[in-house]
């Protein structure tokens, strides 16, 4: 396996597990009606880990950090929304449990990080194209 996939999965389940926690420790303390706020703060204290993480031991970036971090959030935001509108969709209509339709997204959002994140936010200097730098 390749080591920064491998580094990646492991900050990748360190930054769910953070968000997961906080977002049952929110549902257990809100309750249901305050779903969207427990999933945005969750998502809020996971994106700060994953970035955290990301920046200085997965893709061990040397680039700009404020170029990083406005892609990231941009990305972040993107993940915020679809993820919003899918846990709602899951808990409602569907009628999956919350804890689960969490779970679900967390597992499709971090499968396009890695490679939004890989290609785009943390490329380095000799992964980009000659002439493109």
């Amino acid at each position: 396996m390749n080591p920064r996939l491998l580094r990646f999965l492991i900050s990748g389940c360190s930054a769910a597990a953070i968000e997961y926690l906080v977002f049952i420790l929110l549902q257990r303390s809100l309750g249901l009606d305050w779903l969207i706020l427990s999933q945005s703060a969750s998502f809020g204290c996971g994106l700060v880990t994953s970035y955290l993480l990301n920046r200085a031991w997965v893709f061990k970036s040397s680039n700009q950090a404020s170029t990083e971090l406005v892609k990231y959030v941009a990305l972040a935001v993107v993940n915020l929304l679809i993820g919003n509108i899918a846990i709602t969709v899951l808990s409602g209509p569907v009628g999956i449990n919350q804890y689960v339709a969490k779970a679900i997204v967390m597992v499709f959002v971090a499968a396009w990080n890695y490679i939004i994140m890989s290609t785009v936010i943390f490329r380095t200097r000799q992964e980009k194209a000659p002439g493109h730098e």
